[in-house]
Formats: C-alpha cells, sequence, structure tokens
C-alpha cells in the first residue's frame, strides 16, 4: 500500500502567513498607487483650472470699458434713455470695472435676485462693463430712425442693450425684437424703439452687445462623492445669463491697482475712491482638486488664520494680475 504525504500543519501555516504577507503587500502597493494617481489628478485639475480662470477673466478684464474706438472713460458722452435703467446695468462714464459688494446689491432687487441665491457669502463680487461684437452701421442713423442697418448675421434678443458710438458720443438702445436671420454679406435691420438716438451717426459708427458682467464663487448645488459640495466660479450678464464657468473655485479675493506715485498699490473694493483711477486688477483664487487627494486633512490659510477642513481635497492659492489696456 502506498504512503500518501500531505502538509503538516507547521508547513500550512507558513503558506498561509507567506499568503498573507504577499496579498498584504500588493494591498500596500495598489493603496500607494492609488493615492499617487488621486493626487497627480487633482493637481493637474487644479493647474487646468488655474490656466482657464487666467484666459477667461484676464481676456475681460483687459478688454473691459470698451466702446469700439472709445471707451468707458469721463470726457466720452453717454446717453442712456428713460426706458433703459442705467443704474441695473452700471452704465457710469467713469466706472469700466467696479467691485461691489451683495449686501450694495440689495438697492437694485433684480440684481440681488440674480446673485442672492447662489453666491458665497465671503465671495468678492467683480462687476465689468463693456462693449462685444461690435460690427459696424452700414447706413447713416438719425434721430428719428427705428431701424439700424448693419451687416449680419447678428443673433439678438428682445429687450437686449446695444451701444451705438463714435469716438465722442454713445448711445444705448434697446432691442425691439429677436434678430436672427441673414449671412454674413447681407444687410441686416435691427429694430429699436423710436426715438431713442441722441443724435445722427454717420455710416462706419459702431454697434455692439453690452455685457454689464458680474464675476462671483457660488454653489453649484452638486456634492463630490463623499457628500461635500462643489463651489464654482461663476458670471452673470445682466441681460439674464448666469454662466458656470470653473468648478473647484472655493474662494475668490479682488484687488484693485490704483497708480500713486508711479507705483500701483492694491485696495479692497470698499477702500477705492475713484473707479476711474483703476489701472489693474490682482486676483487671489483658492482652488481645490473636488474629489479626495490626500491621505488625510490638510490645514491651508485663509485671512492669515490656519484653517484645518474636515475633507481631504487639495487646496492650492493662485494670483493672478491684468492691466487694462487703454488706461497706461
Amino acid at each position: 500500500m502506498k504512503s500518501i504525504k500531505g502538509m503538516t500543519l507547521v508547513e500550512l501555516m507558513i503558506s498561509v502567513t507567506l499568503g498573507v504577507i504577499v496579498v498584504g503587500a500588493s494591498l500596500q502597493v495598489f493603496l500607494t498607487f492609488k493615492q499617487v494617481y488621486m493626487t497627480q489628478q487633482g493637481l493637474a485639475r487644479i493647474q487646468e483650472n488655474a490656466r482657464i480662470l487666467n484666459m477667461i477673466l484676464g481676456e475681460v478684464i483687459q478688454a473691459s470699458g470698451n466702446i469700439g474706438c472709445n471707451a468707458f472713460r469721463e470726457d466720452i458722452s453717454f446717453y442712456v434713455p428713460p426706458h433703459i435703467d442705467s443704474i441695473h446695468f452700471g452704465l457710469e462714464r467713469t466706472q469700466r470695472i467696479r467691485g461691489i459688494s451683495i449686501e450694495a446689491l440689495k438697492s437694485d432687487p433684480i440684481s440681488y435676485r440674480l446673485l442672492s441665491k447662489r453666491i458665497s457669502p465671503d465671495s468678492d463680487i467683480l462687476w465689468v462693463k463693456t462693449i462685444k461684437k461690435n460690427r459696424s452701421l452700414i447706413h447713416p442713423a438719425s434721430f428719428l430712425d427705428a431701424v439700424l442697418w448693419i451687416k449680419g448675421p447678428p443673433k439678438l434678443y428682445k429687450n437686449q442693450i446695444l451701444c451705438l458710438s463714435d469716438c465722442s458720443h454713445a448711445d444705448f438702445i434697446k432691442v425691439y425684437e429677436d434678430v436672427n436671420r441673414g449671412d454674413r454679406y447681407s444687410s441686416v435691420p435691427i429694430k429699436i424703439f423710436p426715438g431713442a438716438l441722441s443724435k445722427q451717426y454717420g455710416q462706419g459708427a459702431s454697434i455692439g452687445v453690452l455685457s454689464s458682467t458680474f464675476f462671483y464663487v457660488g454653489k453649484t448645488n452638486r456634492n463630490n462623492q463623499n457628500g461635500y459640495p462643489v463651489m464654482a466660479l461663476y458670471s452673470t450678464d445682466l441681460n439674464g445669463r448666469t454662466l458656470e464657468l470653473i468648478e473647484g473655485v472655493e474662494h475668490f479675493e479682488v484687488r484693485y491697482g490704483v497708480k500713486v506715485k508711479e507705483k500701483i498699490i492694491y485696495f479692497a473694493h470698499h477702500q477705492v475712491s475713484s473707479w476711474q483711477e483703476v489701472v489693474s486688477v490682482r486676483i487671489l483664487a483658492l482652488l481645490n482638486s473636488i474629489e479626495d487627494g490626500l491621505k488625510a486633512p490638510k490645514f491651508y490659510q485663509f485671512r492669515d488664520k490656519n484653517v484645518m477642513p474636515s475633507d481631504r481635497l487639495i487646496r492650492m492659492w493662485w494670483a493672478f494680475e491684468w492691466t487694462i489696456k487703454g488706461i497706461m
């Protein structure tokens, strides 16, 4: 009869122990690589969002106040007809750009309603005014005209605010009905409220769309995989459109540069005495990775204080600075 060979209890225990060690080591390597991957993904997301923020706000701030061949400034005359709310749209010649608090917006119920349900309590508000999508007038326009002719194809909406300007004067006018037709070579009529113009404009005068826009940090009403709320940078155009621009922007501080004795000094919005003297803008933005990227929570600085979060998000402060074109 053949003998049957097997494993002794000691050999079995040694095999099980070695197996546990190998599995444990493999699991540890997997978790380490997963953590490295999550960290790299979080850092890459933050860097990409910082690049997009720099591109979007840089373009907006540098071009703020442009009106065709001129700009929002003291020596150009404005005409805003009574049916356009100049306070709501911020139509002041000396204010290309302005900082404002949510409390100050309570005096304008429409703007306050647009922002108050979404904005973060700690967010600054950057208010930028400019004229976009400029085109040339192809037929002269007189005082009583109710139609302006431009080369198409424009896309305009009823009650949208336009600006018709030459190099010394600007008229703000309201679109009477939607315009969404024509090709790039055709002449397209834009109906406006009759009697809206304060002067006669010659062929070639510039006509564009008013963009009076707030930028701020607000709630997205989304949570990440661990249930924490996701914040984002928003823009709200006073023509009625709100856009989520960049998610993962947790905080937003704006400082305004004023030239004092050949040196630019930066102030918070409530410290600026004259907005026409603002020549540059500096923004500090706290960006996060949205999803966990750290092994354990890590403190960050906020207004000279150390803050310890309950989540494991990566957070980084980014500083940006832009000069307003046509001023310096």
